[in-house]
């Protein structure tokens, strides 16, 4: 995937507002998914709502602020969807969570803003996709934690820095114990899902094919929950 900006944007200098942000186009609402397309740093309005995609990990997340900061955009609140991985038997898969706080693994901790959801947990941003023997080795370093995910600590810096209230809403994608697919077997859709592969490999292919059946559910439900917030009349910028 290439870094552009040139996609759909709204005008520069904006007034202080609201923006929805996740890391993975198939985090987003399936429309606006097809309007941004495969390229970050990005922002778009869609349906009368800010969105923006960082692309994953940390080094995405800073370039994205920077971004921002380039475009005079005066963000008064964040909210990142996405999906995270569950450090907890209790926090199952298909769980919406909101943050209370994150730590990263150098020590860093740094309150968030959490929304009403399922379950108000603490995450860990790790830097790589994590398996479950992994899990099981940062639930003992790490006992407070819940949910491990791979942004939340870049954007809770970012926000920092800028004084932006910052909320997470994330839908658990795997739980403690579930050995993960490889990253190349997932895809957005039936039509990029790896075929050709299928005869080389068809355990992995297979693995790849119902976690990625999971993900687009995944994916309905946080559109679900960002339109339930905007139907209820919840004022992201007074509670911010």
């Amino acid at each position: 995937m290439e870094s552009c900006r040139d996609v759909k944007e709204p005008e520069e200098g904006l007034e202080k507002e609201v923006c929805f942000v996740a890391a993975h186009s198939m985090e987003l609402p399936k429309k606006l998914a097809k309007l941004i397309g495969k390229r970050w740093p990005a922002l778009a309005r869609y349906e009368g709502v800010l969105w923006g995609l960082t692309g994953v990990g940390e080094k995405n997340v800073r370039r994205f602020y920077q971004f921002l900061d380039e475009r005079g955009e005066k963000i008064k609140r964040m909210v990142v969807i996405g999906f995270a991985g569950s450090l907890e038997k209790r926090v199952t898969k298909g769980t919406v969570v909101s943050l209370s706080s994150v730590r990263d693994t150098k020590g860093g901790k740094y309150p968030l803003c959490p929304l009403p959801a399922q379950k108000v947990v603490v995450g860990l941003e790790v830097n790589h996709w994590t398996d479950k023997e992994e899990k099981k080795t940062l639930k003992e370093r790490f006992p407070e934690v819940s949910v491990i995910d791979m942004e939340t600590g870049a954007h809770a810096k970012e926000c920092e820095k800028r004084n932006i209230t910052l909320s997470v809403v994330r839908v658990i994608s795997d739980d403690l114990n579930e050995k993960l697919p490889r990253v190349s077997f997932i895809a957005e859709g039936v039509r990029s899902l790896p075929w050709k592969r299928l005869l080389e490999n068809p355990v992995l292919f297979w693995r790849g094919f119902w976690f990625s059946l999971r993900l687009w559910g995944y994916r309905r439900r946080l559109t679900k929950w960002v339109k339930k917030w905007q139907e209820s009349g919840y004022d992201f910028l007074e509670n911010a």
